[in-house]
């Protein structure tokens, strides 16, 4: 009984020690998690005035400012700014922050994860009030040794005990240094081979000795190809001219077309001219003229009669 009475003891104290280091554990893990950020306080508004579009790296300090505002009546508060940076691609050495307020501002900066949180050691020399802003500003350099990456920015406005009144967040790519560009290389545009041309005569080239596509060379007039390279040249001059020898060759026809039909009426207009002039004279009738048979004098024509001329001595 003693032996079963302690193994029950025994039994009863392990289920104890099991359920207590379950409880622990579980403890240890919520304690372990993160703190879920803190939710605005209503009336506060935060935003990011003044952002370049990216960060170059090596081109030195950008400008970054942030405004605070509140729609609340009551007292004026001071405000302390916290600014937390989160990078991708970009490690936090290479990150040069510096916060200005008539010149440099003491902050407190504590690592979070790969990034970074600047809290301000004193509180802002402005007031908040309904109608007054509170304006905080930052310098932003990226080292000429940053690769390409993303940089994201919250600004907090905090009061004086701690608590946020409200953020403002960004993003903004970090563009590499030239010498990262430099060795980053480009890719080269794939070279397409030439079109191989219709030859209108067998003419053997040379292959050229560079990899580059080259122009066959054209034959010289002596060759066989020289009424080729005539023709060519001269369609090439017609184009660079406007008017070719085909256009000179139809207005010189038309000219000569129209000399020589202008010559051969010259010419038939002098023929006749020496054939009249060449004719002999026939004889010259005397007397009175011939009429036909049914011709009515003047005469004759007011009497209504008709006349034979052909009864006329003359006829």
């Amino acid at each position: 009984m003693d032996r079963g009475g302690g193994g029950e003891m025994v039994v009863t104290v392990l289920r104890f020690a099991i359920r207590l280091g379950a409880v622990l554990v579980c403890a240890t893990g919520w304690a372990a998690l993160p703190p879920a950020p803190a939710s605005a306080a209503p009336g506060f508004n935060t935003e990011i005035t003044q952002l370049p579009g990216r960060f170059v790296a090596g081109r030195g300090a950008e400008t970054v400012t942030a405004v605070v505002s509140t729609s609340l009546n009551g007292n004026c508060q001071k405000v302390r700014w916290s600014l937390v940076l989160r990078l991708q691609g970009v490690r936090p050495n290479q990150i040069e922050v510096d916060r200005v307020e008539n010149g440099s501002f003491p902050v407190e900066v504590r690592a979070e994860g790969n990034g970074a949180r600047l809290t301000d050691r004193q509180l802002d020399p402005g007031s908040l009030c309904r109608g007054r802003t509170v304006t905080a500003q930052y310098r932003i350099a990226v080292d000429d040794a940053a690769s390409n990456g993303r940089i994201t920015l919250s600004v907090e406005a905090l009061d004086a005990g701690g608590r946020l009144l409200d953020r403002g967040s960004a993003t903004r790519d970090v563009t590499g240094s030239a010498r990262d560009r430099r060795r980053t290389p480009t890719p080269k545009p794939s070279r397409s081979s030439p079109t191989p041309a219709t030859p209108t005569e067998s003419v053997e080239t040379e292959p050229a000795e560079d990899e580059s596509p080259v122009l066959a060379e054209v034959p010289s007039d002596g060759e066989g190809g020289g009424a080729d390279s005539a023709t060519d040249r001269s369609n090439a001059a017609a184009k660079g001219n406007g008017i070719g020898l085909t256009q000179v060759g139809f207005i010189g026809g038309g000219v000569l077309l129209f000399l020589g039909v202008g010559l051969l009426f010259r010419l038939r207009s002098r023929d006749r001219a020496a054939d009249l002039a060449t004719a002999p004279a026939g004889p010259v009738r005397r007397g009175r003229p011939r009429y036909p048979a049914s011709y009515q004098t003047p005469a004759s024509a007011g009497n209504r009669r008709t006349r034979d001329v052909r009864s006329s001595p003359d006829w």
